[in-house]
């Protein structure tokens, strides 16, 4: 668990830390572009004040035109004016005149020569003047629709101009928000993850700090367990020295041992013996090596191929050792109904037959094996007990204190409950170690899932940024995180009932 945790953490980190430099580049670009805008808003701004400079000149010109157009306007009325004073003039004096002399007069001065002439002229003037103010009519009209046009012309382009840089700038603004959000939620998530694997370590390391307080216990204990078989073989090398009970007791302790040595050697026990410290000195060694790799040493696979291999060596040492439980078993019922074992009972202690191929002389031969038989004994029991110490350490932390009994010494009911407590026992790790492996199984595949979306998601940043189209991908990794934060709390929540669930029923599901 705790090796799976600290390679999702590599990954996660590696992938987190590549999508947040991603990120920052596509944020550096959006600036750049951002400020490539504003500098070109500017410049338009600049070329509208130019403009509304060139409109306030030709208005400036408009204004000077309208005010020679009416000097020339006043200049030709006060000239009409004078001119009709002098006709009027010249028609009074005509007037009187013919007032004075007589009526055939207006008629001639009418038309008398100079008078057609003066007309004309001044007819011709007037029409000189209309003529010059109707095209400086027009001139001014011109120019105020030429400034119009391009006052108009001018303010719409650079109105389309500023909107659609606006519009650009909120849709780059709006897309750079969006990716913020995003890598906020990323980051939260990551922090969420970080969590988990510190809390995970430190469950790690108080779990390791216990089993070395119950291998520091284990190690006093094995002292002792010395201590005490080398003051019984000082009290078997010292016989006489004792009471006659005790002697009694080690002679019958003796013999029960000589005959169970006898029955293992005829039926071949040492090899299984050799082969099952093998086994477990090999078992042992890459526990240990578990233990010291760490939880970054091995990924989620290898984790649950090791997890299988210890799964199939443990069945088969405990096949072995059942098999040789029941020999061991059977030969002690055949050895205590035989009439020839009473006998032997009844009479020095010593068989007087032994098993096809093995023929035994003396009592030091009978010491050799039987020493032999029981240091081999005491080793296979040492490895099982150090083996069930480990797995009651990780799997069944209340196991009761009469798993830990020796064989020897015991009867035949006591073997019994002895051997039905153990079975209980190797169900229990069994049916937990298929959950563990199942929880292992789950949590690879959404860890596969998670760098698959997390892959997908990094592939390019800067296009998810840029892309305005892109929002549909964001709202379904948003989803595909909150099914990921989802499935870790559904497995907590599962840890967690599996903890508080009675022992009785974890019992009746261990026997379904």
């Amino acid at each position: 668990m705790n090796t799976r945790a600290g390679v999702v953490t590599n990954v996660r980190g590696v992938a987190n830390g590549g999508t947040v430099n991603k990120l920052d580049e596509g944020e550096e670009t959006l600036s750049r572009e951002l400020e490539s805008h504003k500098e070109l808003i500017r410049q338009h701004a600049r070329t509208i004040c130019i403009m509304e400079e060139r409109l306030v000149n030709m208005a400036k010109q408009l204004s000077d035109a309208r005010a020679e157009a009416l000097l020339l306007r006043k200049e030709n009325h006060e000239r009409n004016s004078q001119k009709t004073v002098r006709s009027l003039g010249l028609q009074v004096d005509i007037g009187i005149s013919h007032f004075g002399w007589n009526h055939d007069a207006p008629v001639l001065l009418n038309n008398a020569p100079e008078t057609v002439k003066l007309r004309n002229a001044v007819k011709a003037i007037r029409e000189g003047e209309t003529a010059e103010l109707t095209r400086l009519r027009g001139q001014v009209a011109a120019a105020e629709a030429r400034i119009s046009d391009a006052a108009s012309l001018a303010c719409e382009e650079h109105k389309v101009e500023a909107e659609a840089a606006a519009e650009r700038n909120r849709r780059l603004q709006s897309q750079l928000d969006e990716a913020r959000l995003h890598l906020q939620q990323l980051t939260a998530a990551t922090k969420v993850l970080k969590r988990t694997i510190s809390e995970q370590n430190k469950a790690f390391e108080r779990t390791q700090a216990v089993a070395q307080g119950y291998h520091d216990a284990l190690v006093s204990e094995s002292a002792k367990v010395a201590s005490l078989q080398l003051e019984r073989n000082q009290d078997s090398v010292q016989p006489t020295s004792k009471s006659p009970s005790c002697r009694l007791e080690s002679l019958r302790r003796q013999e029960e041992l000589v005959r169970l040595g006898i029955t293992c050697q005829g039926e071949r026990h040492g090899q299984t013996i050799a082969a099952q410290r093998i086994a477990l000195g090999d078992l042992r060694q890459r526990l240990h090596q578990l233990a010291a790799s760490g939880p970054r040493g091995l990924t989620p696979n290898n984790l649950i191929s090791l997890e299988e291999a210890h799964r199939r060596e443990i069945l088969n040492l405990r096949r072995q050792l059942h098999e040789l439980h029941s020999r061991l078993t059977n030969a002690d019922a055949c050895v205590s109904a035989s009439p020839q074992s009473r006998s032997q009972k009844q009479s020095t202690g010593t068989p007087d037959r032994l098993p096809t191929g093995l023929q035994v002389k003396g009592k030091d031969a009978h010491k050799i094996s039987l020493k032999a038989i029981i240091e081999a004994l005491q080793a296979t029991e040492r490895d099982y007990f150090e083996l069930l110490v480990i797995f009651g350490r990780f799997f069944a932390k209340s196991t009761t204190p009469t798993l830990w009994r020796s064989w020897l010494g015991i009867s035949a009911e006591e073997r019994n409950q002895l051997k039905k407590d153990r079975q209980q026992f190797a169900r229990s790790v069994a049916h937990k170690l298929s959950l563990l492996i199942g929880q292992l199984k789950r949590n690879a595949s959404v860890i596969q899932s998670y760098e698959k979306r997390l892959a997908s998601l990094s592939v390019n940043p800067l296009r998810l940024v840029r892309d305005y189209e892109i929002s549909p991908l964001l709202k379904e990794n948003i989803l595909a995180l909150d099914e990921i934060h989802n499935s870790a709390e559904a497995m907590e929540k599962e840890k967690n009932r599996n903890k508080t669930k009675p022992s009785n029923e974890r019992v009746s599901n261990d026997a379904l």
